[in-house]
């Protein structure tokens, strides 16, 4: 989403205790969608795309959520080609919590969305930003949040902790061309230019 803006490191943790404790049928399902969004860094259209199977297996009658998701070519943005994905432990839980909510139910088939609406069919991009709005406004966040905050998040993140390795935020995000990376990185545009000032005033 253009002009969209990253989580902060704090904003995340707020979301997180909120998505502990709000009160909501759908609160895990909730919390496994912006966990995967924030570790993978997926589009939401890529996000909704997935089945149970990618993201897990039973065994022994327990959920276990895998620590790669492979991202299909025909469901990524310009269907060139697929793309691998980590998943951190957070997000892994997130996923098996969710997952064996709906196994113990006797809800979960493999072949199915991973994201069901409340119909029962595949969530679509509307009810997912309306999902995730319902969760930045439960924190009380402000500025341009929407669902492509989660991907923007990563970016920042993966650029942060590479010590500004625009590559190596290239390949976190699967993006071909670097111009895409940095248009993910405008959001540190303001924090650059006021360090130019600083030093120039000195």
């Amino acid at each position: 989403m253009k002009g969209c803006r990253p989580l902060s490191d704090n904003e995340i943790k707020q979301i997180r205790q909120f998505l502990l404790s709000y009160k909501s049928r759908h609160r895990k399902r909730n919390r496994a969608l912006f966990e995967l969004g924030l570790s993978t860094g997926m589009r939401i259209s890529e996000l909704l795309s997935l089945d149970k199977k990618d993201v897990s297996r039973i065994i022994g009658g327990k959920i276990e959520a895998f620590e790669e998701v492979y991202l299909k070519k025909k469901n990524t943005k310009k269907k060139l080609e697929g793309r691998c994905c980590s998943t951190n432990k957070i997000c892994r839980e997130a996923i098996r919590k969710y997952l064996q909510q709906l196994l113990n139910k006797g809800q979960y088939v493999a072949e199915d969305p991973l994201f069901i609406s409340q119909k029962g069919g595949r969530l679509q991009t509307r009810q997912a930003w309306n999902i995730l709005h319902e969760i930045y406004d439960g924190c009380g966040l402000t500025g341009k949040l929407g669902t492509h905050s989660m991907r923007k998040t990563l970016a920042r993140v993966t650029y942060e902790i590479t010590d500004k390795d625009i590559i190596a935020t290239q390949n976190s995000l699967g993006h071909r061309n670097l111009s895409s990376t940095a248009s993910y990185l405008s959001f540190n545009k303001k924090e650059v230019f006021d360090k130019i000032m600083r030093k120039l005033e000195t």
